[in-house]
């Protein structure tokens, strides 16, 4: 099971690439 901190960690990241992907493209 993953720890709270670590999941925020990997939201973040995913956020983040999620962002610069959609600036990319827009």
């Amino acid at each position: 099971m993953f720890e709270l901190n670590s999941l925020q960690y990997w939201i973040r990241t995913r956020l983040a690439y999620l962002v610069c992907s959609g600036k990319r493209q827009g």
